[in-house]
């Protein structure tokens, strides 16, 4: 799959995730996704559609408003693997509280779906790049 693709691929999932269209986001995974979402509610890798349906569906019970939108794509040391730096902003249900966070997103792509998603919180974006096979800014 070419570069562009890829970016395209990462892009519209993003797209569906901030509409908050659980459904028709899973279109672009792959059945044995693995997702690895520290600070998602989660504890360790969940695999598979259900799985991702269950962390994304928490999300939009969780925020009022809920936008996603990736700011970088870096290619990782593998073919398929990208690293993308999101910003995200929600408002939480019932509390009003607004929130900015800056995580990275290590997505690993094959076959025209996305295989892996692991996130990493702000304050670990360094963590990202190494796992991605490249060197951190300063």
């Amino acid at each position: 799959m070419p570069e562009s693709a890829d970016i395209e691929l990462i892009r519209r999932l993003y797209e569906r995730i901030g509409q908050q269209d659980v459904e028709s986001m899973i279109e672009f995974l792959d059945p044995e996704i693995e997702l690895i979402t520290p600070e998602g509610g989660f504890t360790g890798p969940t695999r598979g559609h259900e799985a991702a349906r269950k962390m994304f569906a928490s999300y939009t019970e969780s925020f009022d408003e809920f936008r996603i939108e990736p700011e970088s794509f870096i290619a990782g040391e593998r073919p398929g693997q990208w690293l993308v730096l999101v910003r995200i902003e929600i408002r939480g249900r019932g509390s009003g509280v607004a929130l900015t966070v800056d995580p990275a997103h290590l997505i690993e792509i094959r076959e025209g779906r996305i295989v892996r998603l692991e996130v990493f919180p702000n304050r670990k974006r360094a963590e990202a790049f190494e796992a991605a096979g490249l060197e951190p800014p300063d």
